[in-house]
């Protein structure tokens, strides 16, 4: 939200000047929600705000999550009811998580805390739901709370 505007903003004013801080000093955090549905209208008023950003580059990234995540439910709701494999969703998945994990990985390396398989595999499920719940919330014109 915010702090994306601004960079956008320092971006545009100093476009060579934009540098990145690996460091756990630079780190801001933010307190984590206590119920399912706060944390959905929390995250619908962020993506409320990243409409408002000009970078398409976020839009894109946005868009591919999106269609991905749509892409895979389909496939899902087709395998179900028809005879057709559930070959090319596990590919799909595999290919996510395998990158996920990478980035979760090189994540936890970074915050010093420990990377558990199991506990990524049981909450690229979660994520999932919360990501299509989500996407659902904006489709229908849900709003986030402020």
């Amino acid at each position: 939200g915010d702090d994306m505007f601004l960079i956008e903003k320092m971006r545009a004013a100093h476009p060579e000047q934009i540098r990145f801080l690996k460091s756990t000093e630079a780190v801001a955090t933010t307190g984590s929600k206590a119920t399912w549905s706060s944390l959905l209208r929390q995250r619908i008023r962020w993506a409320e705000k990243n409409k408002g950003l000009k970078s398409s580059k976020i839009r894109l990234i946005w868009r591919f999550v999106g269609l991905y995540y749509g892409v895979i439910a389909v496939l899902l709701l087709v395998a179900i009811f028809t005879t057709v494999s559930f070959f090319p969703i596990m590919i799909m998945l595999l290919v996510k998580w395998i990158a996920d994990g990478l980035v979760v990985n090189s994540a936890s390396r970074f915050f010093r805390k420990r990377f558990s398989i199991v506990e990524f595999g049981v909450l690229q499920f979660v994520y999932g739901y919360y990501l299509i719940r989500l996407g659902l919330a904006m489709i229908t014109g849900k709003k986030g709370d402020w």
